[in-house]
């Protein structure tokens, strides 16, 4: 009896841990739904998003994190399993409250290693920006790739952010 109560406790243990947290819903494009729980972001993404080369949008961002983003320290750190991206979490939005002292040259700094490996984020837009303990973050990495698509040309000038922020 008491190896039958160790069972189902633990059970509802795990149960209580995998779905306690609330799948919400995305507008994103890419992402059909994810969850926060605690310091981690769960991305559930859409297979029917389109690709720019070719590979699902998961497949991609797997690709382009190990081959750069996992190098850079103003990414989230990730991990990939079969249907899920699991991202570093941050709460706070980049903004004027909370700008570090040294806001403009740590996003000079991002913009400045994204040019200089021939690629592009295509989406800076101050809502992708965050910060934790006087770090900026940048997230939303769908739209990495090496040239600035028609769509985007508006959408790598980190100018744009820096004067939002003053």
């Amino acid at each position: 009896m008491n190896l039958l109560i160790l069972v189902v406790l633990i059970l509802f243990l795990l149960y209580y841990k995998m779905y306690i947290y609330k799948w919400n819903k995305s507008s994103s494009f890419s992402v059909s739904k994810y969850k926060i729980q605690k310091n981690k972001i769960l991305k559930k993404y859409n297979k029917k998003a389109p690709s720019y080369i070719g590979l699902n949008n998961k497949d991609y961002i797997k690709k382009v994190y190990y081959k750069y983003l996992i190098n850079w320290d103003f990414v989230p750190r990730m991990k990939f399993t079969k249907n899920y991206i699991i991202e570093d979490y941050y709460k706070h939005n980049l903004s004027k409250k909370n700008k570090p002292k040294d806001y403009k040259e740590q996003l000079l700094k991002i913009d400045q290693t994204i040019k200089q490996s021939k690629m592009y984020h295509n989406d800076y837009f101050l809502r992708h920006f965050f910060v934790k303990n006087e770090k900026i973050y940048l997230i939303d990495w769908n739209n990495f790739i090496d040239y600035v698509p028609k769509w985007a040309k508006d959408r790598n000038n980190i100018n744009t952010i820096i004067d939002k922020l003053k």
